[in-house]
Formats: structure tokens, sequence, C-alpha cells
């Protein structure tokens, strides 16, 4: 997991928050509910920050920052993909925007909707990366 608290990763994530990154508190309610939906999050784990990667601002796309990981769903021309990043595994591997608004995780690419998400997502699971070791 993240070192430190809870708190401690609230603190770290609320340097990137924006128009569509929510930082508890509060992430609004809906967006949660949704989001757990789509990316299958346990009910026991705390939603410490939220992305919403829709145009029309529903989180039926979105990327959930837990203590230990993030959950990461969104829509591709071929579906959906659907995701988890454990902080852990981010030790061995690069971050970095791509080409408009693709993120790649390794080797892993992902579609990061929405005005200067790509940026906030990025350097916030770099600086993750970078607490973590």
């Amino acid at each position: 997991p993240f070192p430190g608290s809870a708190d401690d990763l609230v603190a770290l994530l609320k340097r990137f928050a924006g128009p569509a990154f929510f930082v508890a508190p509060p992430v609004p309610l809906a967006k949660e509910s949704v989001a757990r939906a789509r990316n299958a999050i346990p009910s026991e784990l705390q939603v410490l920050a939220l992305v919403d990667l829709t145009v029309f601002q529903n989180a039926n796309d979105s990327i959930v920052f837990c203590q230990d990981r993030a959950f990461y769903h969104g829509s591709t021309n071929a579906g959906f993909q659907d995701d988890v990043v454990q902080y852990s595994a981010l030790k061995e591997i690069e971050i970095r925007q791509h080409r408009g608004p693709y993120a790649y995780i390794g080797e892993k690419r992902y579609f990061i909707n929405g005005t200067g998400n790509i940026e906030r997502v990025v350097n916030a699971l770099n600086a993750i990366r970078q607490r973590m070791f």
C-alpha cells in the first residue's frame, strides 16, 4: 500500500485536483456510486479520488484512486477496458502521456478523456510512484 495514511495520499492527490478530478472530501456520491459499480470496487475500499473521464460527467468511465491501487474503466473503439493498477507495481514501469488523450502505464495504453485529465493522472501516478520508492 501507499506509505503513510489515507490522509497522506489524499494530501498528495489534492495537488492534482481539477474540474473532473475529485479528491475526498468531497467525491460526489452519485459519481462514486457509478464508478464503484463500473470498476467493481469492493465496498471495503475507501475512494480517495475519482477522475471522471466522460463527456457528460456521469462517471461511467473513470479512474478511482484507493489506498493501495487505482481502478480504471474506460470506453475504447473495441468496447470497454478495465484494469487495476497496484501502486506496488509502479516501481518497474514507466508512466507517460502519449499522443493526445492516451497514457501508457508500462506497456498498457489507457484513454484518458477530458481537458487536463491526462496530465493530472500521469502526474498523480508518478507522484505516487516517487513516494512509494
